[in-house]
């Protein structure tokens, strides 16, 4: 039984079957932590695509197979924090030693980018 004081009237509330109650996370200090959600599900969702489409696309531009990871790393927070007019020219340069031609890559990718936002 839960008893509330409201209006100096006393309520009797009965439970109608269990009471579920969350489990509560501390840290090493002993207090109390709620878990949060940073980010969007489906930002990062749409983050986890164009990376995953990206690393396909570098592992072809440099002739990688599956074990090598002979290719530069492009960071989308970098790209999404320069100006449209820059983003092309940062990811050329980026592309320097690749095997292939970049042009059509670097295209896709910047269509990409404009569906995601910066994470942070």
């Amino acid at each position: 039984t839960i008893h509330f004081m409201a209006d100096s009237n006393e309520q009797t509330i009965e439970p109608k079957k269990s009471v579920k109650f969350m489990s509560a996370v501390f840290d090493r200090t002993g207090f109390k932590q709620h878990p949060t959600q940073k980010y969007n599900r489906k930002e990062v969702q749409k983050r986890l695509i164009v990376e995953a489409w990206m690393d396909e696309q570098l592992r072809f531009l440099y002739n990688c197979t599956s074990d090598q990871v002979k290719y530069p790393e492009i960071d989308l927070d970098d790209i999404l924090q320069l100006e449209p007019h820059c983003r092309y020219d940062y990811i050329q340069k980026s592309l320097i030693e690749a095997k292939h031609s970049t042009n059509s890559f670097i295209i896709e990718l910047l269509s990409r980018v404009l569906d995601i936002s910066p994470l942070s």
